[in-house]
């Protein structure tokens, strides 16, 4: 056996050498930790950006929902028929609802704005706010205010919808489909505006003062009207005034025609009043309401003009009272 010194033990270190490269190649040429090594390095990221994609675009959904088109959420008071109501808003404003009416209004109401939507009639008492208006909408007229008193008429099944004004200021101005925008009519107070919903025509009353007596308007106002399409002023012919009293212990009525007063009593009382000739519905009556039933109303007629009344379980049927008629001609008037 040969022996070097600087080898003992006899160790080839050649041979050694050979072993540790032949090593090194067999772990470049194995494809498990190869194929490992890439998918950890590409998959971990492409999976955090698909996450991050993901969850972004989700945050996109939610904030144009949110932010640019929102779906507003509304407070809503129905008053059926035969009741009245009264609620004041968070800045102080009385509303008083009629029977059959019915009022929305946004949860953010006197954030960014004051606007109401009625369906009925209503009369209100608007807290001032001259940087915020307040804004009554219906199906075809918006009233708008800062601070006032007036009464709006907007049944669905009426033929107009009319804006009384009481006090302080407002401006009335129609509903425009893809047209633009109209000059508005700057109301009075003790003034009515009356929109014909059938021909969207605009009349504008004269104000009634000691009862149908008329008072003449600025120029001013005859101006602005020549600037609306199909506005006019008209006589007042009645005192309309009394119309907002309605809301009141005593309700106030003069001049009323029968066919009117009588859909008003069916609000009122929520009751179903047929004619069975519909002559009497001409015949115009001056009185106070208070809290009577229905029965004691038509009776009360009954007294004054040829008027006979029958309830038939679901409705009250009136018709004409031909001995009345005959005997107390003098004393009624038909018109």
């Amino acid at each position: 056996m040969n022996t070097d010194l600087n080898n003992p033990i006899g160790f080839d270190a050649e041979a050694g050498y050979r072993r540790f490269l032949s090593r090194i190649q067999n772990e470049k040429s194995y494809p498990v930790h190869r194929f490992r090594r890439k998918i950890i390095r590409l998959y971990i990221p492409q999976v955090a950006a698909a996450v991050v994609i993901f969850m972004l675009g989700i945050f996109s959904y939610h904030y144009y929902s949110q932010f640019q088109s929102p779906e507003v959420a509304y407070y809503e008071t129905i008053v059926p028929l035969g009741a009245k109501s009264q609620i004041v808003l968070t800045d102080g404003t009385k509303i008083w609802l009629n029977a059959g009416s019915r009022l929305r209004y946004p949860t953010t109401y006197s954030v960014s704005n004051r606007n109401v939507f009625l369906e009925g009639e209503a009369f209100f008492e608007v807290a001032t706010n001259k940087s915020l208006p307040f804004e009554v909408k219906t199906s075809m007229l918006n009233v708008k205010a800062t601070g006032t008193a007036f009464n709006v008429k907007a049944y669905p099944g009426d033929s107009i919808i009319e804006t009384i004004l009481v006090e302080g200021t407002v401006e009335v101005s129609r509903m425009q489909n893809n047209a633009g925008d109209e000059p508005a009519v700057s109301l009075q107070p003790k003034q009515r505006l009356t929109l014909l919903k059938n021909t969207n025509e605009i009349l504008l009353e004269s104000k009634p003062v000691n009862g149908m007596a008329q008072e003449s308007k600025p120029d001013l106002q005859k101006e602005m009207l020549k600037h609306i399409p199909q506005a006019k002023e008209v006589p007042a012919t009645t005192n309309y005034m009394i119309a907002t009293s309605w809301k009141d212990k005593r309700w106030l009525i003069e001049g009323e025609e029968l066919g009117s007063l009588a859909v008003k009593l069916e609000r009122r009382y929520n009751v179903k009043i047929s004619f069975a000739d519909n002559s009497l519905r001409y015949f115009r009556f001056t009185g106070t309401l208070e809290d009577d039933p229905i029965e004691s109303v038509l009776k009360a007629m009954a007294q004054v003009a040829p008027v006979e009344y029958e309830f038939t379980g679901s409705e009250f049927v009136l018709s004409t009272n031909e001995k009345f008629q005959k005997q107390y001609k003098k004393l009624w008037q038909k018109e």
